[in-house]
């Protein structure tokens, strides 16, 4: 599950800005982040061949959402949520 989750946050970040409301902010994000995508594309065709560069846009988006889920599973490990509600959460202090 973690190897799509890297996909999923790339989704949510495309649907955020395509919200309703337009703003000169959310224009240069846009900008900015089409120019990452067309980039990394084309650098990544550039150089492979267009088997490779797929499976490796594949396993690097992968690796992406894998990386992530490690780097945030050992910060929730001692965080438990109540039973009656879903907003209180308590974390056991770190040393």
């Amino acid at each position: 599950m973690l190897v799509l989750e890297g996909l999923n946050l790339h989704a949510a970040g495309i649907r955020a800005l395509a919200g309703r409301r337009t703003t000169p902010v959310k224009l240069g994000e846009a900008g900015l982040l089409v120019a990452h995508i067309g980039g990394y594309l084309a650098a990544v065709f550039l150089v492979l061949s267009p088997l490779q560069a797929v499976a490796f846009v594949a396993l690097h988006q992968g690796l992406f959402g894998v990386y992530l889920g490690a780097s945030f599973a050992p910060t929730t490990r001692a965080c438990t949520s109540s039973a009656r509600t879903t907003r209180s959460i308590s974390c056991a202090a770190r040393s």
